[in-house]
């Protein structure tokens, strides 16, 4: 199992000061700031936010994983998935010193120093997962299943948020909007699971999908995601990580691209940072990427989101 930090600021051993800082350990790569592209927008990665809700910064990363392409024949990727909890707003390096917290990257140039401070966790990889409609949509109850109800904070739930998932299917700038919608209901049923954590106890109904068209989500057909390799793994007790135990369900089956995550979010800043890749047209600048775009539609949820 690999190493997962419970608190970034002790594992990393900050040098230096200002823009001239390194931080380094075996988890955390020597970097000095390099522009890796510019973006457009602000990227609001307060924690509150992006455990919650859809934020430009999510839509900007789960791009990153629909659009690479992983040479994997025969599985064609219908949406990526990239949790809020592997965003992070802490700060290990840079004028504002360790130990605080950043609301934002600010539109403009952005370095890997801002990326590996966003992204502590440098080990995952992208994995590609094979599964029914009806277990993909365990895995998205499982997503929203601490999602507060309106008027109800996080409270001591805070912490386990981080299994909420942003989500892409791609964009079709003919109609205007994403290719997929992940409708949110905080009214309904959450999911929940046994008390050893590695079963499925109540299987939940807030969560519904549509796809382009208007086409909903079929149990019985097959799909094919990407996301991160963490999702998939499990902790020491046999626990399926962040509570995702439809990802270790007979029948589904889970490939490593063995790609480290951050070589395709530098890979999609450099290409895509000012510029909206589509699967029907050539990549168009366009000012107001990343930012949301309806792809979760909240009913009856915390009112962090506005």
């Amino acid at each position: 199992m690999k190493r997962r930090y419970r608190d970034f600021l002790a594992l990393c051993v900050v040098l230096g000061m200002g823009s001239a800082c390194a931080v380094y350990n075996d988890s955390c790569p020597v970097t000095r700031p390099e522009v890796w592209g510019t973006i457009n927008t602000d990227l609001d990665i307060r924690r509150i936010f992006v455990r919650q809700c859809e934020a430009p910064v999510g839509n900007f990363l789960a791009d990153a994983l629909f659009y690479h392409d992983y040479n994997q024949p025969g599985a064609t990727v219908v949406l990526s998935l990239f949790n809020g909890g592997a965003i992070r707003d802490e700060v290990v390096c840079g004028s504002g010193g360790s130990g605080t917290t950043r609301e934002r990257i600010s539109k403009g140039p952005i370095t890997d120093q801002d990326v590996y401070q966003m992204m502590p966790f440098h080990e995952d990889t992208v994995v590609l997962v094979k599964l029914s409609g009806e277990q993909l949509l365990r895995v998205l109850e499982n997503a929203v299943s601490l999602v507060p109800k309106f008027g109800e904070n996080a409270g001591d739930q805070a912490d386990q948020m981080g299994r909420f998932l942003h989500v892409s299917g791609g964009y079709d700038i003919a109609l205007g909007q994403s290719n997929v919608k992940v409708s949110i209901d905080c009214n309904q049923q959450a999911q929940e699971l046994t008390e050893d954590g590695k079963g499925i106890r109540t299987q939940g109904q807030r969560v519904s999908v549509t796809f382009r068209g208007g086409i909903p989500l079929e149990p019985t057909a097959t799909y094919w995601v990407a996301t991160l390799d963490y999702l998939t793994g499990q902790n020491k007790n046999g626990q399926p990580n962040d509570g995702y135990v439809a990802f270790h369900e007979a029948g589904v089956e889970v490939y490593n691209t063995n790609i480290p995550v951050i070589e395709i979010v530098h890979e999609w800043i450099a290409g895509h940072g000012q510029v909206r890749q589509t699967n029907t047209t050539p990549p168009a600048p366009d000012p107001s990427y990343p930012s949301v775009e309806g792809r979760l539609e909240r009913v009856s949820c915390s009112d962090v989101c506005k």
